[in-house]
């Protein structure tokens, strides 16, 4: 799994759905705590349209995904870029339904954790 670093641009938010997945992803998906037998390295670096055109011809490109704000994980189709489409599939990993439900779970109190604090209705 490869995310963009922060920028001094700003064009990649320092946002806390994007920091959550990926404290997530490395948790999860690491050798030692490989949820569902899925094994996944999280590396944070700069990732070139060219090197994503590459993967996705060779067929090395599984899945690419967004987030934004209130725990919103969307799994990507198709990216245009330069009057060119680049395909991807859908739903051939599971890391995207892995993440969005735990992210859930944690959002409504079925999961303890040291990003929210449950709050018992009287």
């Amino acid at each position: 799994m490869i995310t963009s670093p922060l920028d001094d641009n700003n064009l990649i938010l320092a946002g806390n759905t994007r920091r959550s997945i990926i404290e997530l992803s490395q948790t999860m998906f690491s050798n030692e705590n490989a949820e569902d037998g899925v094994r996944c390295e999280v590396l944070e670096r700069k990732l070139t349209m060219g090197e994503v055109e590459e993967a996705a011809h060779e067929e090395r490109l599984i899945s690419v995904f967004a987030v934004g704000t209130a725990y919103w994980i969307q799994e990507i189709g198709e990216i245009n870029t330069d009057g060119r489409s680049i395909n991807i599939p859908l739903g051939t990993t599971p890391h995207v339904v892995l993440l969005r439900d735990r992210m859930r779970d944690i959002m409504f109190g079925k999961l303890s954790s040291p990003w929210a604090d449950i709050v018992q209705e009287e």
